[in-house]
């Protein structure tokens, strides 16, 4: 059984988690700091996390 992100991350500090906006729709999405990327739930464009994309 999978646990739900929030479960997992419960410990996290405030800035290990934030908000991106939809460049495709302009909706605000949920981003936690170790995932790669997600699909917006509204237009199905795939975000790729910037915290990582300046890292690396």
């Amino acid at each position: 059984m999978h646990k739900c992100p929030r479960q997992e991350h419960g410990n996290w500090s405030p800035d290990e988690e934030f908000e991106v906006v939809c460049p495709g729709c302009g909706r605000s999405m949920e981003f936690f700091k170790d995932e790669e990327k997600r699909r917006c739930r509204n237009c199905g464009q795939i975000l790729t996390n910037p915290i990582l994309q300046d890292a690396g």
